[in-house]
Parts: C-alpha cells; structure tokens; sequence
C-alpha cells in the first residue's frame, strides 16, 4: 500500500508525542512492504507561491516540506485568524500524490494544510483519513481549553484569540532562520517569541471566526473516517461535528516492554511528567497531594520549578532518556483539566510496569482499571486516592502489568489497516 502521512514535521525541526507516534506508525508500516511518505509544513517565506521540496529521508522514508503553507500555531493561536483559510495552489501536492500513486492520505493534524489538498486528493479518488492527536480546526489552540473546557459553541473563541500572536509573529517562528538557529538563540528572546502575545485588548472580527469555522468544518466533511485515538476525543468530535464515520483505536508507545524496570522504594515516588500549561493539572495536583496530608509522597516534576517540601524538581529530559525517568517513580500522574485525546503517558508508564492516575479527562483512562492504576472524576476523589496510596497497592498493580500488558503495535496497525481498507 502506498500512504502518505501528514504531520506536524520531522526530527530535529519538530519534536513532541504526535510527530514521535507519527514517525513511528510510518517506520512499522515500512516493516510491512508498505511505500511510505511523509509530508508537513515548512516555512513561510516572503514569495506567496506554494511548492513542495524533497527533503533527507527520515529513517529511509521520503519526506517533503511544503513551503508558504497556511500558518502553523502550534497552542499559541493567532490573533488574525484570515491568515488560516488563504487560498493555496495544489499542483505540486497532486503531482506527488500522482508520482507515488498514493493510495491512502493519513493526516495527522490540520495546522498548515490546505483545504485545497483535500478537495484535489478527493478529485483523484484518494481515500482520506484523520486521527485526531488534538483538536486543531475545532481549535485554533488546539486543547479546546481556556481557563476552563471550552463550550461546543466556541462563543467565546474571538476573545480567547484576541491575546495570541500576531500573524508576523507566527510568521518569524515559522521562518527557515528560526527553526535553523533556534537552539543558539538567547533564552530571553525565545521566552519572548513564546509567551508574548500581543495585545489583548484587540477585538477579532466576528466574521473571521465564521469564515474560519467554515473552511476547517468543509475539511472536516472530506475526511472518509476518522481514527479517533480514544473515547475522549470521539466524544469531543461527535458533539461539535455530528455524525461523522470513525473508528476508535488507541495508541501504543514505541518501548519494548521492560521486565526488569520494578524497583521501590521507603518513600512513595509520585511522578509528572508533563508541562507547566493549567490544562495539564500541575497546580491542582500539588493543591491535592498537599490536602491528602500523606506525608511519605514524593513529587517529582521535570523542568518545572515549584518549592514545596514534598516536591523533588529535575531538569528536562530526552525521550531517549525515558527509561531512567519512568524507573525512579512508582506512580505515574496524568491530572489534565482538558479533554485530552488520549495521553501517552498511561502507555509509556505500563511499558515500566508502573500503575498511573489519571484525570476523567484523559483519553487513555479507557486502558486504566482497577487492577492497574486509579481513575478519578473530582478533586475530593484525587485526594482521597493519594491519602490512601501505599507501597503494597502499587507492588499489586505493577505485578499485575508486568503480567498482563504486552506491547503490540501488530494489532495497532492491524486495526488500523482495517480502517483503510473499509474507507
């Protein structure tokens, strides 16, 4: 089978879970005789034309960036949002479709990718799928979240996006110097580029709201089945877009499972392994650890500063560096405030033998049961679930995934060649 995958970019210009699980899919899906390409957005340069440019290969896969695609927001937003739905020509994108007889477009996330795209794939009778790592062209933020879980009706999308960068400014972080010297640039202009984001007093045009609502739901209306990643985000998806055709398959992590990671300890070593954003659900989390008055957890954080006595702070780290971090904790913490697509951090953590608890927002609490971690649906419930956490429940919970989680990425691609095949 010939699959093109769209996705957010590759190694070293992009890092992060989606193009981690992405770039994963691809290479297993090479195992299996299958021609495979990768395509994402590159960036926007001062001439309008689109075109498409071969890049290096990627762990032998072709790869290709799309120059002057639509602007790629990241979390941030913009605070003009006509720049998302410019028109854009797809000659040089059906070109390659055509060159590698791409049977299957497998797109990833919407951030930079044309409507026309879609409508020329569609023309030449490509079968599209989307699987939904966020919820970018519902949101241009992509978390549906602000302060709080957004309402279906995104009333209030204008204001939540009248503090987010302007569309200059996405356009530097998205310039070939920026992703080129980024990592020489000096800590305060990159903390700049990142957390200033204009003005929030700037009123965004109602009809840009609805002009852009429009483009993303006619995109939207293309995709032949969704591969939701949990019941999350079906749910998140179903509400805002209707009957819409898909089919729920969880992720896996890319970690050969480890028999021999099993250590404990005389403290109980609680870990949080996300970043510093409220949705993520630090804050809250140290507020519960703190009420639930069990005085032998320790809290360990990465590259996040906090002073509380109970709270153990380390640099960041690598992915490549996972197996150290997952093996000084006994518990895993996923305490997200938004409506998170899945949370690959339950899969990595059992990959440890480590039980987890998560929010009742995380989309891969539909992995979680009794016997091999802690679900929760309210603050009084974390609480509760950490002043009675103790070293033998966990040893239970940790034998019982050593015994009974296998990792099986077969059976992911199965369903997910499955998917293909019934369009």
């Amino acid at each position: 089978m010939n699959i093109l995958h769209y996705t957010l970019g590759v190694p070293p210009v992009r890092s992060g879970g989606l193009v981690n699980i992405v770039l994963q899919i691809a290479i297993e899906q090479t195992k299996d005789n299958n021609t495979i390409v990768l395509l994402w957005p590159g960036e926007i340069s001062r001439s309008k034309k689109t075109k498409i440019v071969k890049e290096k290969e990627v762990f032998g896969i072709e790869s290709y960036r799309i120059v002057n695609p639509l602007p790629v927001t990241i979390m941030d937003g913009i605070s003009e949002p006509k720049y998302l739905v410019e028109r854009k020509d797809a000659y040089q994108f059906v070109e390659l479709l055509k060159k590698n007889n791409i049977e299957v477009l497998h797109i990833h996330t919407f951030m930079g990718l044309p409507l026309e795209y879609l409508i020329e794939a569609k023309k030449i009778g490509i079968k599209i799928f989307f699987t939904t790592h966020d919820y970018y062209g519902l949101c241009p933020k992509t978390i549906l979240f602000n302060d709080k879980n957004c309402d279906k009706d995104n009333k209030n999308c204008g204001k939540c996006l009248s503090s987010s960068p302007s569309f200059k400014k996405v356009l530097l972080k998205q310039s070939r110097i920026y992703f080129l010297l980024r990592k020489c640039i000096p800590k305060k202009i990159l903390y700049f580029l990142k957390n200033d984001k204009g003005n929030e007093s700037k009123e965004i045009n109602q009809k840009d709201i609805l002009t852009m609502e429009k483009y993303y739901n006619e995109m939207f209306g293309l995709i032949d089945c969704f591969h939701f990643n949990s019941f999350i985000s079906k749910m998140v998806y179903e509400e805002r877009l209707g009957n819409i055709r898909g089919k729920v398959i969880p992720l896996f992590a890319n970690i050969r499972k480890q028999r021999e990671c099993v250590s404990y300890h005389t403290k109980i070593n609680i870990g949080f392994i996300g970043g510093n954003g409220k949705y993520k659900g630090l804050d809250n989390l140290i507020k519960q650890v703190k009420l639930s008055k069990n005085e032998n957890i320790v809290l360990h954080i990465f590259g996040i500063k906090r002073n509380e006595k109970f709270i153990l702070c380390h640099p960041p780290y690598k992915y490549a560096e996972i197996k150290d971090v997952i093996c000084k904790l006994d518990v895993i913490v996923i305490p997200s405030l938004w409506k998170e697509t899945f949370g690959l951090g339950t899969v990595e953590a059992f990959s440890f033998n480590r039980p987890v608890i998560v929010s009742d927002f995380v989309g891969s609490k539909m992995l979680v049961s009794d016997n091999n971690g802690w679900v929760y649906s309210c603050d009084s419930e974390l609480k509760s679930i950490l002043a009675g956490l103790n070293i033998k429940d966990i040893i239970d919970k940790s034998n019982f995934i050593k015994e009974n989680y296998s990792y099986n990425v077969k059976k992911f691609l199965g369903e997910i060649y499955q998917m293909y095949k019934e369009g």
